[in-house]
């Protein structure tokens, strides 16, 4: 059986990037069209590790869904529910959450799918810079945010991914069985520790940084 070895990666302020995911009105807000009700339970703390990176000198990227004429077709395929204008540019599904609303001096990307970096320049933004650690937060966890880290970790980033900074829903039987939001999120920190990235609490990497 293959056996997970615990990655540890040293945090340098200035080579690193909070990629928050998805923290938009849609999803985290009560009553938004795609609410994650356990989102709004890392909010403060993702708030507080955003703080703490631009004291420290570290980058924070807000990368949410726009919808367009283009990409509802396609996305609406697998989540129909993208379709009812939720997230369209402009809508104020599509803004991020009041709770962490971005600094002057932070990044907001659009993206078109799942991936933080599939259809994006946020690579080649960040590899100028000089980033080559990425701290993955926000929703949810067993989509965007674990598509993001593993994206990261393919493109030759080092990958830190909040135990606490991340949040997802209950799944319900598709024919595999349902499964709440605990489990997946366990099931999910787990395979990222296994050979993607380090798995940090908020408070840790605010230590570190």
């Amino acid at each position: 059986m293959l056996q997970a070895q615990r990655i540890h990666h040293e945090i340098v302020p200035s080579a690193s990037a909070l990629l928050l995911n998805d923290v938009t009105r849609a999803f985290v807000d009560p009553g938004g069209a795609l609410e994650i009700p356990a989102a709004r339970d890392i909010l403060a703390g993702l708030a507080d590790l955003a703080r703490a990176c631009r004291v420290a000198g570290s980058l924070v990227v807000y990368v949410g869904y726009v919808q367009t004429a283009v990409n509802r077709a396609e996305m609406g395929k697998s989540w129909p529910s993208l379709l009812d204008g939720a997230l369209d540019k402009g809508a104020v599904g599509s803004e991020v959450t009041e709770v962490l609303k971005p600094a002057t001096q932070d990044w907001v990307i659009e993206k078109k799918t799942y991936s933080a970096f599939l259809g994006t320049d946020l690579e080649a933004r960040l590899t100028a810079r000089g980033v080559d650690t990425i701290i993955v937060g926000g929703v949810s966890t067993n989509h965007a945010c674990y598509t993001a880290a593993r994206d990261a970790q393919c493109r030759g980033f080092r990958v830190i991914f909040l135990s606490d900074g991340t949040a997802t829903f209950d799944l319900s039987d598709v024919g595999f069985g349902s499964f709440d939001a605990d489990l997946l999120q366990r099931a999910f920190l787990t395979t990222v520790a296994f050979g993607c990235g380090e798995v940090v609490a908020i408070r840790d990497v605010i230590a570190r940084l």
